[in-house]
């Protein structure tokens, strides 16, 4: 999982002039605004950084010399290697989401704070129901994201299989 409050090890920390180097702020200026309301909700200011579209055009609005101090910290300690591995495709393997689901769930969390997302006791799932979660969940965002529904049915109904016998187990 990501360190919230730095990207790369503070002896790496790059200095803002980095950015110019790359000519690429403008392509990660919406990573570095999530990067931030991250930062600020971990910290107890989810308020302090207010996304909001205007116009079909996604903004943000900084509340407080705090967010904007959270905001030049993502940006100067974040490189623009960092942010494009960030959007790397989406891997076969689910292993850090059943990390993340993981611990939120042992942490007493229902909710992922930052998405809003259920959290799912993945500690209590057979390794076919964790598999057709996550592959479940890939086909959703497949069919959403890319207009591709080919494989949602069948990944539903592989995953609708695994959680019937998963809710049936439990009873």
């Amino acid at each position: 999982m990501l360190a919230l409050n730095c990207l790369c090890p503070s002896s790496q920390a790059p200095a803002v002039k980095d950015w110019g180097k790359s000519n690429a702020l403008a392509t990660y200026i919406h990573q570095i605004s999530l990067l931030t309301r991250m930062r600020l909700t971990v910290l107890g200011l989810p308020t302090a950084s207010v996304p909001f579209t205007h116009n079909g055009v996604q903004m943000e609005l900084l509340v407080g010399d705090y967010a904007r101090a959270a905001r030049r910290h993502v940006a100067a300690h974040t490189l623009p290697e960092t942010l494009s591995l960030l959007r790397a495709k989406v891997p076969k393997s689910s292993e850090n989401w059943q990390l993340l689901q993981a611990s939120l769930f042992a942490g007493g969390l229902r909710v992922c704070p930052t998405s809003g997302t259920p959290v799912v006791d993945v500690q209590s799932c057979s390794a076919e129901l964790k598999e057709a979660l996550w592959v479940g969940l890939v086909a959703l965002a497949k069919a959403v994201n890319k207009k591709d529904a080919t494989d949602f049915d069948a990944e539903m109904a592989t995953l609708s299989k695994y959680v019937q016998q998963h809710a049936g187990a439990s009873r």
